[in-house]
């Protein structure tokens, strides 16, 4: 668990001042302040090629510290330990994105579940993606969260299914989640193999980060803003990156080129 202190100095981190009484509501505002303070990225893994360290210490440091962000087994592993400090019944999940239509993914992504009110919420915020940024109840059925609408569905005993519905209106994959037991040490090959050349993390640049009118992603010098339902993207020129990088996301990398 985190020392009083350092639940204070992560949430100044993510720029947090709401309750930390457990509630649906504070949970909200909190994953709300993390994805909009702490970007999903994989640069300094793409660019040093060194697997990360998943040592509480080590995370803290680099990402309450340093202002540096991560992938899931780091950002859900951090928050998930801000969480229980805090006091809420929280633990880890098995999961695997389903966002590719007709690919089937081996296990590759570390979720969260939040039991609050005696219901469970998946409450992620290392995806990466177009997941909910509030808990979602993990009931049967069609939930809207802050003008999306995501689709859950149970399809056997363990899983569940995390689906969303684009802009465009039609049904897109996001993930396989399950409920299974599973130990901390379980996680140690998946960031393993997700850190290792030949994953999409390793070999790609990306970053995203959640925004008040949308978000902002970058993969392979490529930006995407989304601000009100408006879509601008643009090619980035070498000297271009490093700019963007700290102007979007907070990440100085420089260092690393």
């Amino acid at each position: 668990m985190l020392t009083v202190s350092e639940c204070e100095r992560y949430l100044q981190r993510i720029g947090y001042v709401g309750g930390v009484t457990p509630s649906i509501g504070n949970l909200q505002q909190l994953m709300v302040a993390h994805l909009t303070h702490i970007p999903f990225e994989t640069v300094r893994l793409h660019r040093s090629g060194i697997e990360p360290d998943l040592d509480v210490g080590v995370l803290y440091e680099r990402v309450v510290e340093r202002g540096q962000g991560g992938y899931c087994f780091e950002l859900n592993k951090l928050f998930q330990e801000l969480l229980t400090s805090l006091g809420y019944e929280v633990r880890a999940a098995m999961a695997r994105s389903t966002d590719t239509p007709g690919r089937v993914d081996p296990i590759n992504h570390r979720g969260l579940i939040v039991r609050l009110d005696g219901k469970d919420h998946c409450a992620d915020v290392g995806y990466g993606g177009p997941m909910p940024a509030h808990p979602l109840p993990l009931e049967v059925g069609t939930h809207a969260i802050l003008g999306s609408d995501f689709i859950v569905e149970r399809p056997r005993e363990g899983w569940w299914v995390i689906d969303r519905i684009s802009s465009k209106g039609e049904r897109a994959g996001l993930m396989e989640l399950s409920t299974f037991r599973v130990n901390e040490e379980d996680f140690d090959p998946l960031n393993a193999f997700c850190a290792s050349v030949g994953s999409e993390f390793r070999d790609s640049e990306m970053a995203n980060i959640r925004t008040r009118g949308g978000s902002v992603s970058l993969l392979d010098g490529k930006l995407t803003i989304r601000d009100q339902g408006c879509v601008h993207e643009m090619r980035l020129a070498d000297e271009e990156l490093e700019a963007a990088l700290k102007r979007y996301f907070g990440l100085d990398y420089r260092f690393m080129r």
